[in-house]
């Protein structure tokens, strides 16, 4: 995420330290505390994504949203070993369209084809 695209959550980069690691736990910790904030990073993934087609920004977002839940818990929900949602998420493999699409199911999010206009 950009810095203008952190602010739009209310929040200020400045509070967090550069590192992506810390960035991406204090958002974490952040989603857990205030259900407002998680809602709104929600959107803010949606949007993103749909805007930028990244996939390795959305996977880290998933990775943002699985770090404010329980690993394990996601893990056994889309019946995915817990080591291989990390990977997944780190984008240390190339997971399948089926399970992106569990993992952003079991965390709050649809992912949905529809045709384009040609």
């Amino acid at each position: 995420m950009t810095d203008e695209e952190i602010r739009k959550l209310g929040v200020d980069p400045a509070d967090f330290v550069i590192s992506e690691d810390d960035f991406d736990t204090g958002i974490a910790k952040r989603l857990k505390k205030d259900p407002e904030f998680k809602e709104a990073f929600k959107e803010e993934v949606i949007r993103d994504f749909n805007e930028s087609h990244n996939m390795r920004a959305f996977l880290n977002n998933l990775k943002i949203l699985a770090m404010a839940g329980s690993v394990p818990e996601l893990a056994a929900k889309v019946n995915i070993g817990r080591t291989n949602i990390y990977k997944v998420l780190n984008g240390r493999n190339n997971p399948s369209f089926v399970s992106i699409m569990s993992i952003a199911s079991a965390l709050g999010l649809q992912i949905f084809v529809r045709r384009t206009k040609r």
